[in-house]
Order: C-alpha cells, then structure tokens, then sequence
C-alpha cells in the first residue's frame, strides 16, 4: 500500500506543474465578448420562416425502460409488415413475369430469413430487459422493506492502539 501511496504522491508532484503552465494567463489580455446580432422588431417573410423553423425544434427526451419495451415491440410489428409487403411485391413481379418462379421462391426465403433474424435480435433484446426492469424492481421492493424496518445497527469501532483501561 505504501509503496502505491508513493508513486501517486510522485505522479501528482510531476503533473500538477505542467497542468499549471497550460492554462495561458489571461488578465493582461482585453478580450471583446462577440457581437449579438439584433433582430427586427417586425420580422417579414422569410425571415419569421425562418425564425418560426429554428423555434419549431423540438428537444429530443431521452427514453426510459418501458418505452423502449414499447419501441421493441413496433419495431417487431414492423418488420412482420415490411415482410409482408415486400412479399407481396415479389408475387406481383412473379405473376406479371418479370421474375421466374424460382427467383420468387428464393427472394421470398430470402426475405423470411432476413426477417426472422431481425425479430429474433428485437425479441431477444425486449425479453432481457423485461428480466433487467423485474431484477430491479424485486431489488427495489427487497430494499424497500429492508429500509423500512425499525431495527437499528451499531457497529462497535475498533483501534490498533491500546486503550487507557488495557495496561
């Protein structure tokens, strides 16, 4: 452990100097803050557009873990109907004779399997956070009723030195 201590100690004593140099000094310098642009007080045309597009942005919030079960979800509906409709395509191509009978059996396998390893990775993903949100919540309901209990616990301290009472 000492020897650890040390080489930290060390380490630091060698940064922190160089750590100290890069930051330039500023107080000598006069820096101009940047210009504000002012706007008119009657936006026209195209410039309350634009104005209303740079306002009109809405922030991006971050999902949590139920509306990301509810995406997984949509998302594997989705590729059931992409599937679906790619099928569709590829019997329309195949009865108008744009492709062989074969091809269309091959370009539907195709999309079947390409299908089913997509809703394969979704489903496994939305089954192990479904078992992450129940770990958590038995732990929080575990926790919940550990912390709820009138039981105090006192932890006697220990030192290496030898008390006063110990001659």
């Amino acid at each position: 452990m000492r020897p650890r201590l040390i080489f930290v100690a060390a380490f630091f004593l060698a940064v922190i100097p160089f750590a100290a140099v890069a930051e330039p000094n500023r107080k000598g310098t006069d820096v101009e803050p940047p210009r504000l642009e002012t706007l008119p007080a009657n936006p026209t045309g195209q410039d309350s557009e634009a104005l209303a597009d740079a306002l009109a942005v809405t922030p991006e919030i971050p999902l949590g873990p139920l509306d990301l079960l509810k995406e997984y979800e949509q998302e594997m509906s989705l590729i059931t109907q992409r599937m679906s409709a790619e099928i569709a395509s590829i019997l329309v191509a195949q009865q108008t004779n744009q492709m062989s009978r074969e091809q269309a059996e091959y370009l539907i396998q195709e999309r079947y399997q390409v299908a089913m390893m997509q809703h394969e990775v979704l489903s496994g993903m939305h089954e192990a956070l479904e078992r992450d949100l129940a770990q958590t919540a038995a732990a929080a309901k575990r926790l919940g009723k550990a912390g709820a209990s009138d039981t105090a616990v006192v932890v006697e301290l220990t030192s290496s030195a030898p008390s006063a009472g110990c001659n």
